[in-house]
């Protein structure tokens, strides 16, 4: 299974299991591996996300998934829960190609920017 396909799984298996938590109108609080807790920030007016550990009283620091070249399963799992707000379905894809191809058959696509580093992903939109 490719690396993106392993983080859509544990995005979806999030949100199918009700783990995440809004905490605004852009925020939500999404569980991590090892029992850790992210906080996930979509940036006013943008398409790009931001991801911060929560060191549980001691701060925040920057997801490393988010930070390495990739936007992280946290991001991944705010975008679906959000999209399900809303009756919304989505689909993640690596290129815009693949994104326009798959939006043929319904959808628009939008592109998905880490704020902490150069990931990107592209979005295919659709309703239910």
């Amino acid at each position: 299974m490719k690396r993106l396909s392993k983080r859509v799984v544990k995005a979806r298996t999030i949100v199918e299991l009700d783990l995440l938590k809004k905490l605004g109108p852009r925020t939500w609080l999404v569980p991590g591996s090892h029992g850790r807790r992210y906080v996930v920030y979509r940036r006013k007016g943008t398409t790009q996300f931001e991801c911060h550990r929560d060191l549980g009283g001691h701060g925040m620091e920057a997801c490393p998934g988010n930070s390495n070249g990739t936007v992280c399963y946290h991001v991944m799992a705010a975008i679906i829960a959000a999209a399900r707000e809303k009756g919304q379905w989505v689909s993640f894809c690596e290129k815009q190609e693949d994104a326009e191809r798959l939006a043929n058959l319904g959808g628009k696509v939008w592109p998905i920017f880490s704020a902490q580093g150069k990931g990107q992903l592209w979005l295919v939109v659709r309703g239910r």
